[in-house]
């Protein structure tokens, strides 16, 4: 086998030094290099063209032998040879053609140029990522807000349930939620994850933590014990008076949040709801028997609507 040596490399050609006996021939073989999009790693197929060159001219053994042995007079019969072909006009003897085997692989040359094709034609694709990058990608796309860990129970409790919402849109599994709520912690609430999920969860994976004892933490940090009873016994406490029917739901719902246990169970919820507004909304919805929070609260605006309409009129007809 002739001993291959690598000059320079430019561009997609190398140029090479080949070596066969006392003659040097050099050769431009071309070069494609694939890059395996999932592993990066970059693959160079090497197609060297074969080349053949004449060595350098010789006298054939038999005739200078025979010469020889003229010169001492000791020549014995030449023998019969098979004669070679040559070259008519150079003498040379050609070089015997490549085996099967060889053509066949110069042959997929035309392959290799045409996967450098391909290649060239989709190396601006987008690389596809993992699992997790996808479901990233999709849970930014609702707009999640972040957290900054303002001193707020209200902006911590509104966080978490801005967030809880985005999970039931894109249909969370729940052993991804700790993983994407956390991505969304920044500054001082990014701060408090840190070392908690260093103590507290002892730093286990983010899919192997529950939902529910990340929010405890989460409570526990950023909502006080203190501070969410205060804020249940004012949803207790919660009345209408001088405000509408839509402020009232606003509110009701906002303190609702610390009373889950009240909330969760349609008809206590429907009962407080009903309980604190005015007197003459309260009865009419005791006398319309509503059952869920949403009839009571379209009953109750509409009644509300009505009884603004006929103060309007009356007050039109006095002046």
């Amino acid at each position: 086998l002739p001993s291959l040596k690598i000059l320079t490399t430019c561009s997609f050609t190398v140029t090479l030094l080949l070596s066969f006996g006392d003659g040097f021939s050099l050769s431009s073989a071309p070069v494609w290099v694939f890059v395996d999009s999932r592993s990066r790693r970059t693959l160079r197929f090497w197609v060297v063209t074969v080349c053949s060159m004449a060595p350098r001219r010789r006298p054939r053994e038999g005739v200078a032998e025979q010469a020889t042995r003229q010169e001492v007079g000791d020549a014995p019969p030449p023998q019969q040879t098979q004669p070679l072909p040559q070259d008519a006009h150079s003498g040379i003897v050609p070089p015997p053609p490549p085996p099967p085997q060889v053509a066949q692989g110069l042959d997929m040359t035309h392959f290799l140029e045409g996967m450098a094709q391909f290649v060239a034609q989709h190396r601006d694709a987008s690389v596809p990522q993992g699992g997790t990058g996808r479901v990233l990608r999709k849970f930014l796309q609702f707009q999640p807000p972040q957290f900054l860990g303002q001193p707020d129970p209200d902006v911590a409790r509104a966080w978490l349930d801005a967030v809880e919402r985005t999970f039931c849109s894109m249909e969370c599994v729940p052993e991804e939620r700790v993983l994407l709520a956390s991505y969304q912690l920044q500054a001082q609430a990014l701060t408090w994850w840190s070392a908690e999920w260093e103590t507290t969860f002892q730093s286990r994976p983010l899919r192997q933590i529950p939902w529910q004892e990340f929010v405890v933490s989460f409570e526990r940090a950023f909502c006080p014990t203190y501070v969410r009873t205060e804020r249940l016994y004012q949803f207790l406490d919660l009345q209408q008076r001088d405000s509408t029917v839509v402020q009232y739901r606003a509110r009701f719902v906002e303190l609702g949040r610390y009373a889950p246990q009240i909330m969760g169970d349609e008809g206590l919820r429907t009962q407080q709801f009903v309980r604190g507004l005015r007197l003459e909304l309260r009865q009419a919805l005791i006398v319309a028997r509503v059952t869920d929070l949403d009839a009571a609260y379209q009953t109750a605006a509409a009644l509300e609507a009505d009884t603004l309409r006929t103060r309007a009129r009356s007050a039109e007809v006095q002046t």
